[in-house]
């Protein structure tokens, strides 16, 4: 995997070449302008990629929240189908500016100079604060979940194949912390983003998650979670999982 860096005008350019995964998405985020030039255009060029995994898409994640926050947008060039069916299932599709290469960007970029981009609808900005959400449970980064959930969150999960823990009803984001700390303590979480459906103040997800269980087995587990959201902020969280799908795997 290799980064390089150059500048074209006010553009910043990082041209990524081979896999973004956990072993070098930091080298990425390295790349990216730092939180004072935040204002600079910014174009990843992703021609020469061919596989980016949930570590890459959260470092994509923080550029595109850095971006908006100074009014730019994150723009993306050469994306191959592969990689573009990654970013629509995780709903980066719908926030990135995406082209066909550096040129048709920088044609783009001539003709709309002096357009303001449209603010993101209320859809978008949900999915976007989900998605932060899962990532930050992905790699463990529970400080910011506060980002994205209101302290008076509660959090309800289904019966799982441990009777013990039976459901369970959170009455804040600090206690699902403490709960995904334990968690993720004694499991090797993964967790795959299959689809994403925004509808007014409610973002459906379905997830696939791989983990280690009790006698050492790696089992998948299908479920399905629902967000209630306020003013961007995970109000209600619910997740039904596929019990039939995890006592099969144990059959």
């Amino acid at each position: 995997m290799s980064f390089q860096t150059s500048r074209r005008g006010g553009t910043i350019i990082v041209r990524a070449e081979g896999r973004i995964d956990s072993r070098n998405a930091g080298a990425l985020e390295a790349c990216l302008p730092a939180a004072d030039d935040a204002r600079s255009n910014l174009l990843i060029d992703l021609q020469d990629v061919d596989y980016m995994s949930s570590a890459g898409l959260r470092v994509l994640l923080a550029a595109l929240k850095a971006r908006r926050a100074a009014g730019r947008q994150l723009s993306c060039c050469g994306v191959q189908p592969a990689l573009r069916q990654v970013f629509d299932i995780s709903g980066l599709s719908t926030h990135l500016d995406l082209h066909a290469s550096q040129d048709a960007y920088f044609a783009r970029a001539v003709q709309v100079a002096k357009d303001v981009p449209e603010p993101a609808s209320l859809q978008q900005r949900n999915k976007e604060a989900v998605l932060q959400f899962l990532m930050a449970i992905q790699f463990q980064q529970f400080a910011e979940l506060s980002a994205v959930t209101f302290d008076g969150m509660t959090t309800t999960h289904t019966p799982s194949l441990d009777v013990q823990r039976g459901g369970h009803e959170f009455a804040s984001a600090t206690e699902y912390s403490d709960y995904l700390k334990q968690l993720n303590a004694s499991k090797d979480i993964e967790i795959v983003i299959q689809s994403m459906i925004a509808e007014g103040d409610m973002v459906a997800v379905h997830n696939i998650s791989t983990h280690t269980y009790a006698d050492g087995r790696s089992m998948t587990t299908p479920y399905m979670s629902f967000y209630r959201l306020h003013d961007g902020k995970i109000v209600e969280a619910s997740h039904v999982y596929d019990r039939l799908h995890e006592q099969s795997q144990l059959s």
